[in-house]
């Protein structure tokens, strides 16, 4: 969910990015595989403390 900190009284266009455009638009060198690694901490098991 989003929310503004800082909102103007009047105005305040909201700008959004299509990504699916963006990749398109790159060269094909740099359509690679992403090399960022996703970690979904609900998989990872807690520690216990000690």
């Amino acid at each position: 969910m989003l929310h503004g900190h800082t909102v103007p009284p009047v105005g305040g266009d909201t700008l959004f990015a299509n990504q699916y455009a963006a990749r398109d638009a790159l060269p094909t060198e740099l359509k690679g595989p992403c090399p960022l690694a996703i970690i979904d901490k609900r998989k990872i098991p807690a520690k216990e403390d000690t």
